[in-house]
């Protein structure tokens, strides 16, 4: 399966916007401050959220503010994320909790996870309550099993390609990959 399309509201620099990827690699290019990284890291938040080692977490700053009013309070984010499914069956019964019946084609069965953030006040601090619903209904359960089956590797930016590409260097980007992909 792959991700074939990502919906981001209310986070960053983004107000609304979806994007969609194909199967295989698909490059992020773009000016600096124009998003590529607030994309990433919705990725990240959102494919890491079964995850126990998940680094990344929504923060106060990462609401957008609205340019045109910018006393306009933003206290939600949410992300809706789309997958496609490949030959393998396993994927269907694995994910099972996510699927979604596209109603123009009857045939086509995808795979919909959501996440959704809502900044609460408890009188003492503000947090942020996280709701995760699978498929086509809000509040359709996923069991915690299901998103620990969502695989994905990070690695950080290549900076200095000549010293994280060195074969023997301590953060080889390569060795990197390679050691992620050993370990699940």
């Amino acid at each position: 399966m792959y991700l074939s399309s990502l919906h981001i509201r209310q986070f960053r620099v983004f107000d609304d916007i979806t994007l969609y990827f194909k199967n295989g690699i698909n490059i992020l290019i773009g000016e600096n401050n124009s998003g590529k990284t607030a994309i990433i890291d919705a990725m990240r938040i959102c494919l890491g959220c079964g995850k126990p080692d998940n680094y990344i977490y929504i923060q106060e700053s990462d609401l957008h503010v609205n340019s045109t009013v910018p006393t306009e309070n933003n206290t939600t984010i949410q992300f809706d994320l789309t997958f496609e499914f490949g030959d393998a069956l396993i994927e269907r019964e694995c994910f099972y909790d996510f699927i979604s019946q596209d109603k123009e084609d009857p045939a086509k069965q995808t795979i919909q996870l959501h996440l959704k953030f809502i900044q609460e006040n408890n009188g003492k601090k503000k947090y942020f309550k996280r709701m995760i619903w699978g498929g086509d209904n809000e509040g359709q359960q996923v069991p915690y099993e299901s998103l620990q089956e969502i695989f994905y590797t990070y690695l950080s930016p290549l900076r200095d390609a000549v010293s994280c590409l060195r074969p023997y260097s301590y953060d080889n980007k390569t060795s990197q990959l390679f050691n992620q992909l050993l370990s699940t």
